[in-house]
């Protein structure tokens, strides 16, 4: 009997230990994050494969730069950094688990994603586990601002929002290229072509030009031939596309076979500086988008970066990169003035924020969790894309 009754207590103790591993985590359960002597872990998700994995692999390549970089230097707080990237295979259906296996990790922060759609994916899950992540790229408004709950406590971002990313492209329509009758292609499905499409068209307008057509699109679509033939009957001098890359290239090439000359213009979504353009250059005349960083600028630290960039990876860095490292380099100036591990308090850290001056150009967190930031216009032809203008927040 003293023996049943031993094995009966010692599986009682492990049903007991069960049950406390399979709880669900409330918003501080792992609020000191990965605390000790080790590695500071720094969780990444991105789209390594599928539709976006340009997008992906290099800001994971940016990210791991800096995290090399800052090892070599010494770490963190006496403490070396590891970087754990899991991919979202360009879908948001896969978020969530990954931020549950940060979690699970003990991540002390989390960097991701590049697209808003699945950086909004992520948000209900940091906000309830209480760990902070920066989105080098979502540039969707509600990234970082709740449009029922207000500001997200836990998110922030290294880039600008979309609002100001479609004033920049008014302005540049209007002003530097001197057009008033604006067409718009966009995906109807995508945060992010949805946001800077109606931030674009507010702006035009308000500028004095007028859109003449509003055509959209899904992420499957391969033909936009009835889209551009309508626009084309409607006479624009300007063809407006704030989509990704992946979709840029066939619409631009089928726009220019359907005798639609007009200057093509877009945001941060056409930046792939490897494929965009390859086999389409003559199409890809007189277009061009709106981005967050030119290796050509001359700003302080660019060309350091750039250097560092190409010697590690054997290619130049895009904006994606750029804005990759910023965000790990940002979260590790975040744990070094919190002096800790602890999540809430490297959370308080970023939210104070001021001046810290990143490749991708001075960042300083407004109330929204936003950087204000300026602004760059590049033509999407040759290597890198020429800069042709700069545009600073108004």
């Amino acid at each position: 009997m003293a023996w049943n009754r031993t094995l009966f207590l010692i599986a009682l103790a492990a049903i007991a230990a069960a049950i406390v591993g399979c709880k669900s985590p409330g918003p501080n359960a792992a609020g000191a994050g990965n605390g000790g002597s080790g590695k500071i872990i720094i969780g990444h998700y991105a789209s390594m494969s599928g539709d976006d994995a340009v997008f992906g692999t290099t800001t994971d390549h940016g990210a791991k730069l800096a995290v090399e970089e800052i090892n070599a230097a010494g770490g963190v707080l006496g403490r070396q950094i590891e970087l754990i990237t899991l991919d979202t295979r360009s879908t948001d259906v896969g978020v969530p688990p990954i931020i549950d296996r940060f979690y699970q990790e003990g991540a002390t922060a989390i960097v991701g994603e590049v697209a808003s759609g699945r950086t909004l994916a992520a948000a209900p899950k940091v906000e309830a586990y209480g760990i902070p992540m920066v989105s080098p790229s979502s540039t969707n408004v509600r990234v970082t601002v709740d449009p029922d709950r207000g500001v997200r406590k836990w998110v922030f971002r290294t880039c600008f929002i979309d609002p100001f990313q479609g004033e920049v492209i008014a302005r540049f329509a209007h002003g530097k290229l001197g057009k008033r009758r604006a067409a718009i292609l966009f995906d109807r499905a995508q945060p992010y072509s949805v946001g800077l499409a109606e931030s674009f068209k507010q702006n035009f307008i308000r500028l004095g030009g007028q859109v003449v057509a509003e055509e959209g699109y899904t992420k499957d679509d391969q033909e936009f031939g009835s889209q551009l033939t309508r626009i084309k009957g409607l006479d624009p001098d300007v063809l407006i596309v704030p989509g990704y890359y992946s979709q840029v290239k066939l619409i631009v090439t089928q726009a220019r076979g359907r005798g639609l000359d007009v200057p093509i213009v877009g945001g941060d979504g056409w930046d792939d500086p490897q494929g965009l353009t390859r086999g389409a250059e003559q199409a890809f005349k007189d277009t061009y988008f709106v981005n967050h960083f030119s290796p050509l600028e001359e700003r302080e630290g660019v060309r350091q970066f750039v250097e560092a960039y190409r010697q590690r990876w054997q290619e130049d860095p895009n904006a994606l990169a750029a804005l990759g490292y910023d965000a790990v380099q940002l979260v590790a100036d975040a744990i070094k003035r919190a002096g800790s591990t602890d999540r809430t308090a490297v959370r308080d850290a970023l939210e104070k924020t001021q001046n810290y001056a990143g490749v991708t150009g001075t960042i300083s967190v407004d109330a929204q969790h936003n950087p204000r930031k300026t602004a760059v216009v590049v033509k999407a032809e040759g290597s890198p894309f020429p800069l042709v203008d700069v545009y600073p927040p108004q």
